[in-house]
């Protein structure tokens, strides 16, 4: 059984792959019949079999050069419509020139495909694929609509039964020539693909439209003769596409032909570059998401660059990876690069045995295959934009979107796919500044609705109550950058009026510029004129945001750093500032008869409570209790302050900080549930303390006491409790 499990693993893994490259042939085959076509239709119909040529030699040579290098493991390489249109502008300039012959028209056409290649290369290896996904998708949207009318204009000609080039100009003379059935043929040509693909989405819906226009054609003809329009695409030469172009390519070095139409040659090679590329590299997105895999971008740029220059040496067409090619054929059962391989020998199979067949083929269904292949460059994106300004949403981001889509559109249409690209990289770039230009600030609250995690005692918490409110907290979320940086200081700097300190919360703040860091220390420098100071939260001199502050020159002199590790010790360190006098006489130990829980006790009272606690100095550092241990007693704070700590996430974290006067620890004495925190003291600190037992011996001896000073206690809570209250009040009130 093993031995045959092992027999059969293999032989049902061919078959996938088998399945898979006839599954990516498939479309591949309509891609070199059509797009071949649709970028030197400029040159007439007497030079159609050129272009099928020219589509299949892309197919096979340019898909099988990307696949061996492919940066995705379904690579399916060939002809996309956006950079064979592209390369069909250029065509038509070099049609334009009457002192081209075809031979040279086609040298540099190869030469300007082997171009963008060098180009797409030198991306990749300048590592520039992952900057695609900066590219706002309005500007990709609106350059692959504007692609999608030319197409279907493009097309016209075929589906009218014209000879190209006769809708051009003003005159309406045409008219007298159109043969409606040719129209007739094209458009159920893309009805039937359309209708296919709608409802067996299994099936290849652009091979069986095209083979059911061929048939609609031919019946038409059978019926009225000639009438039925559209010529066919007439004798394709046999055999394989030689490597011929690079003699041609050498014969045009030093020729006025070159010299002329090279910077028409380069810009356009730019663009094919450009768009081949960001065609490529959404495809490899669209395949990640269908195939569950994962590509590596600049690979995939040196892969179809160099798809490219080996197309160009066969004179085909510009490549890029195609996903309507991968994702059926991941459907079908493939899963490695050999899918790549198998739907080129199918092609070339195709071409070799079947080019007499081609012949027949009507313009006026490679038309309509077009018009199906211009409808798919609108994407889903797009057609739920349009959905959703039709239903009347007139939300402002949906409204600059579609206006960056029309913009873009208008420009490819109207002007050139140059000026188009030009106009989109810059629209990339203003998107990209004004989304980044958002207000960094995420929200403003003043001390009372934030204050530190630190309790204070009676007086102290009292001097708090209204002092808190000269304090700002900002909390930032962003970049902090050029392009920011002065609206955070429009922003920030009217706190100044109402707060004497200014805490920024850089937590969330991913990056810090150098024009961030200098507009920082400005804002620092005006604050502090204005008698306010700033203080950075979840800024060190270590971290990422204090090395990034120094290594610009900001904040050079150390006692000019106002810098701590999270706003809450930021918070607390305003807070010391407010408290002045209060603060102060708070570094001197408070007398027992002071604290909270000693209050309205008689002379005798007290000197019994004495005996009952246990004094005791600690220094910096030092644990007072860690969690986990019996939690037999509670504390009184005379001097100093002990932080209540938490294990979490593989560190510790600080929950509350007490102050002098505070009274804790009292929940684990009365319930008698062991430590939920660790206790360590910040500073030197006088305690007492008073264990259940030296409690409950209290009670027995005089009840009164006992009840005296559980009443102090629920009192000093009951307090703790109102101060949350009031936080939390303030708190909704800052947000509205």
């Amino acid at each position: 059984m093993a031995a045959e499990t092992q027999q059969t693993g293999p032989a049902a893994r061919l078959r996938g792959e088998a399945a898979g490259g006839l599954a990516s042939a498939i479309p591949g085959l309509v891609h070199a019949l059509t797009l071949g076509v649709l970028a030197f239709a400029p040159l007439g119909p007497e030079h159609v079999e050129v272009a099928i040529r020219a589509g299949f030699a892309a197919a096979i040579f340019g898909g099988i050069a990307a696949t061996i290098l492919s940066g995705t493991p379904l690579p399916a390489t060939g002809p996309r419509a956006s950079t064979s249109l592209i390369l069909a502008g250029f065509v038509t300039t070099l049609a334009a020139d009457p002192g081209l012959g075809v031979a040279q028209t086609l040298a540099l056409t190869a030469l300007c495909t082997a171009l963008a290649g060098v180009l797409e290369i030198l991306f990749g290896v300048l590592r520039l694929g992952s900057l695609a996904k900066f590219v706002p998708y309005p500007v990709i949207a609106g350059f692959m609509c504007g692609v999608a009318i030319l197409i279907a204009l493009s097309q016209l000609p075929h589906l009218l039964g014209l000879v190209p080039g006769a809708l051009r100009g003003t005159s309406l003379g045409w008219l007298t020539a159109v043969q409606p059935l040719s129209a007739v043929v094209g458009l159920a040509t893309a009805a039937m693909i359309w209708i296919i693909g709608r409802r067996w989405k299994r099936l290849p819906a652009a091979l069986l439209g095209l083979l059911a226009g061929t048939a609609v054609f031919y019946v038409l003809r059978a019926a009225v003769g000639d009438g039925a329009g559209s010529p066919v695409v007439g004798p394709v030469p046999g055999g394989l596409p030689l490597p011929t172009a690079l003699g041609s390519v050498i014969d045009l070095a030093g020729t006025p032909a070159l010299a002329n139409h090279f910077p028409g040659l380069a810009a356009t090679a730019a663009v094919i570059a450009i768009i081949g590329s960001l065609d490529s590299l959404l495809a490899a997105a669209a395949i990640d998401v269908a195939a569950g895999v994962r590509h590596r971008s600049n690979r995939e740029l040196v892969a179809q660059g160099v798809g490219n220059i080996v197309s160009a040496l066969f004179g085909g067409v510009p490549v890029a990876l195609s996903p309507t090619r991968a994702i059926p054929a991941f459907r079908a059962g493939g899963r490695t690069r050999a899918i790549g391989f198998i739907a080129a020998v199918l092609l070339a199979a195709v071409l070799l045995a079947g080019s007499g067949a081609l012949a027949y083929l009507p313009l006026a269904v490679l038309g309509g295959v077009m018009l199906t292949v211009a409808w798919g460059l609108v994407d889903v994106w797009t057609r739920g934009l349009v959905q959703r300004l039709v239903a009347g949403d007139r939300d402002r981001t949906l409204l600059w979107s579609a206006a960056v889509v029309v913009l873009v559109a208008a420009i490819t249409v109207l002007v050139n796919f140059v000026i188009a690209v030009i106009v989109g990289v810059f629209l990339s770039m203003a998107l990209f500044i004004a989304s980044m230009n958002r207000s960094l600030v995420r929200s403003v609250q003043n001390g009372a609705a934030r204050p530190s995690r630190r309790i204070y005692g009676p007086e102290e918490a009292r001097v708090l109550t209204d002092a808190r409110r000269k304090i700002a907290v900002v909390e930032l979320e962003g970049a902090l950058f050029f392009g920011s940086a002065e609206r955070l200081g429009a922003e920030v700097e009217p706190l100044a009026s109402t707060a004497r300190f200014v805490v920024l919360d850089f937590h969330r703040v991913n990056s810090i510029d150098a024009s961030g860091a200098i507009a920082l220390e400005q804002l620092a420098n005006r604050l502090g004129a204005a008698g306010s100071s700033l203080l950075l939260a979840g800024v060190a001199p270590d971290g990422r945001h204090g090395l990034a502050l120094v290594a610009a020159g900001t904040f050079s002199k150390p006692e000019a750093r106002r810098w701590f590790v999270d706003a809450d010790q930021a918070i607390g360190w305003a807070e010391d500032r407010l408290l002045g006098p209060a603060r102060s006489a708070s570094f001197k130990e408070i007398p027992l008869e002071r604290l909270a829980l000693a209050a309205g006790l008689s002379e005798d009272e007290l000197a019994s409570l004495r005996r009952s606690l246990r004094r005791a100095e600690l220094n910096a550092d030092e644990v007072l209790f860690r969690e986990g241990e019996p939690g037999d007693k509670l504390y009184l704070l005379a001097r100093g302050a002990v932080s209540i700590l938490v294990h979490g996430g593989g560190q510790q974290r600080r929950i509350v900080t007490f102050a002098p006067g505070s009274v804790f620890g009292e929940a684990a004495m009365l319930d008698g549930a062991p430590r939920s925190a660790t206790a360590t003291v910040v500073e030197d600190t006088v305690v007492y303390s008073l264990s259940r037992r030296a409690l409950d011996a209290l009670a027995r001896s005089d009840p009164g006491l006992a009840t005296k000073l559980l009443v102090n206690l629920g009192r000093h809570l009951s307090a703790r409790l109102r101060q949350t209250t009031d936080t939390l009040r303030e708190l909704v009130d800052s947000r509205g």
